[in-house]
């Protein structure tokens, strides 16, 4: 299956409080460039969730209404 870049898709996101043994299914979105999506086999995401828990965190961002766009 070929991905696009900004394409939104659904993963098995392992959960870090199960030491990884278990996954949950998240919306993530594809930040790899399309050039190595058409020749690569991996692809690079932003898995994505509504807790802000820790939102303050410097490797998190929170999208606010101005930056959602529904299609």
């Amino acid at each position: 299956m070929k991905f696009k870049r900004n394409d939104v898709v659904l993963c098995h996101v392992p959960m870090t409080a199960t030491q990884f043994s278990q996954a949950k299914i998240r919306p993530a979105i594809i930040v790899s460039k399309d050039l190595n999506n058409n020749r690569l086999e991996d692809v690079i995401i932003v898995p994505c969730s509504s807790n802000l828990d820790h939102s303050y965190e410097p490797t998190q961002y929170v999208l606010t209404g101005k930056e959602l766009i529904a299609d």
